[in-house]
């Protein structure tokens, strides 16, 4: 009777046994899955910290690669040397458009555009880009630190050769330079920093052994720099003793780039009339410039000249007078004067619908567009001379008969698309007037079509039954 529960013990504890063995089993097979040390776990998350911030910054580096970057060439500078700017663009596909820059305003500093942007390419990482190199010349006229503040730069480009076009807007990072102010400068109003300075002048008349009251004379200087831009050359001294009267006239500035070098020139004219007989000096013209290779001032001076008026004969001086005081008989004026009046009063109208007319048609939309293109034609300026087409196209079309430049001047406006945005340009300059002369074309055909159009369409004086 004793040895039934002694047999059912033992069968409990087998059972007993087998569960826990098989619990142990179960342990060591899932531990190394599950269940994972506390150094472990930090190791983990070390890795899993360094890959994120890895991944971030990769990608915050590819975005402002496909956006821009914005350099300068030099840490220091003279005061009035130019500094270079550059502006690189990004994007995966061709630039579709003009790039507009939000050029920050400082206090005695100019910024510059310069040439026309370079297309290029460019590897970053595993993907390429296409690019657009945009030099800009900073000129400060302040000493210290000079800081450029962010600016936003709009441009729009295909996301793929065959892709969309896209807008992007990026901002530029923050640039700065010191500006050292030359010695010896002190009492210069705006210092031109340059290694050369070409100064020359001209006399007109040839001969002024003749002079007499009323006479004038011309004279002409001419300025050439290299290295600087004609917004640093201040106006030529226009001082004259008493006795003359002086003249001046918008000077004639230019500015080019030669082979990567900024060459500029200014041209004044100073017209002097004398007003009595004597003798007067004109005054000589000193230039002033600080030379940065050598690091020294230069200076030229242009002489000046020394006339002589003689007083005008009695008899010559009545004549004169009689000429310029003709008389009138008083009749003669007021029936003039109510001629006028009548004249007014019967063409004031016609003549006030001709003058709204013409007004509203010059400063109309179209009108303006026309103007755009033709002046930048004139310019040769390619960018200006490529959107104002494309506005011009744009104000033109409806929805019925959209223009295209392609089909209004074909070679020409493959050409000009050539020069902005083809990768292997030779090309050293664009001139617009092939282009002026094609769009000229174009226009008188539209009118012609439209002047048949709107003949065509009036009704018949004897229409047939």
């Amino acid at each position: 009777m004793s040895v039934v529960p002694n047999a059912t013990v033992a069968i409990h504890r087998c059972r007993t046994k087998s569960i826990s063995l098989q619990r142990d089993a179960m342990k060591r097979c899932v531990a190394p899955v599950f269940k994972i040390g506390p150094w472990r776990v930090d190791r983990i998350r070390v890795v899993c910290f360094v890959c994120v911030a890895c991944l971030i910054l990769s990608t915050k580096t590819a975005s402002a690669a496909e956006s821009l970057k914005a350099s300068i060439d030099k840490e220091s500078a003279w005061t009035g040397e130019a500094v270079l700017m550059v502006i690189t663009l990004y994007s995966p596909g061709p630039f579709d458009g003009t790039a507009s820059f939000d050029l920050p305003e400082l206090s005695r500093t100019s910024i510059i555009k310069i040439g026309n942007p370079v297309v290029g390419s460019e590897d970053v990482g595993d993907e390429s880009f296409l690019t657009q190199r945009h030099e800009f010349n900073i000129y400060t006229q302040r000493s210290g630190t000079i800081v450029i503040p962010p600016f936003e730069v709009r441009f729009r480009g295909k996301e793929s050769f065959v892709g969309d076009v896209k807008s992007v807007n990026a901002t530029t990072s923050e640039l700065k330079f010191e500006s050292k102010r030359p010695p010896g400068t002190d009492s210069l109003g705006v210092v031109i920093a340059t290694e050369k300075l070409n100064c020359e002048q001209s006399w007109t008349p040839d001969s002024l052994a003749h002079l007499k009251a009323g006479d004038v004379i011309e004279r002409t200087v001419t300025r050439r720099v290299t290295g600087t831009s004609s917004i640093m050359l201040s106006p030529a001294s226009s001082a004259a003793p008493e006795g003359i009267r002086v003249y001046t006239s918008d000077p004639e500035v230019v500015d080019k780039v030669t082979r990567g070098e900024l060459d500029a020139s200014r041209v004044d004219t100073i017209k002097y009339q004398v007003q009595k007989p004597g003798t007067f000096e004109l005054p000589e013209l000193t230039f002033t410039w600080w030379d940065p290779k050598a690091e020294k001032l230069q200076q030229t001076t242009l002489d000046g000249l020394t006339l002589t008026v003689a007083a005008l004969p009695v008899g010559e001086q009545s004549s004169e007078s009689a000429a310029t005081t003709p008389t009138e008989k008083p009749y003669t004026s007021w029936a003039m004067g109510v001629s006028l009046l009548v004249a007014l009063a019967v063409l004031y109208r016609p003549v006030k619908r001709i003058v709204e007319a013409r007004r509203l048609s010059y400063h109309s939309v179209a009108a303006r567009a026309s103007r755009e293109v033709r002046s930048a034609c004139r310019a040769n300026d390619a960018r200006a001379a490529y959107a104002a087409v494309l506005a011009w196209c744009r104000i033109h079309s409806d929805r019925h008969e959209p223009l295209s430049p392609e089909d209004l001047f074909g070679d020409e406006w493959n050409r000009l698309s050539s020069y902005l945005f083809a990768s292997g340009r030779t090309l050293s300059g664009w001139s617009g007037s092939p282009l002026l002369h094609a769009f000229n074309a174009a226009v008188k055909r539209r009118e012609n079509h439209q002047r048949q159009r709107s003949r065509a369409s009036l009704p018949a004086i004897n229409p047939s039954h």
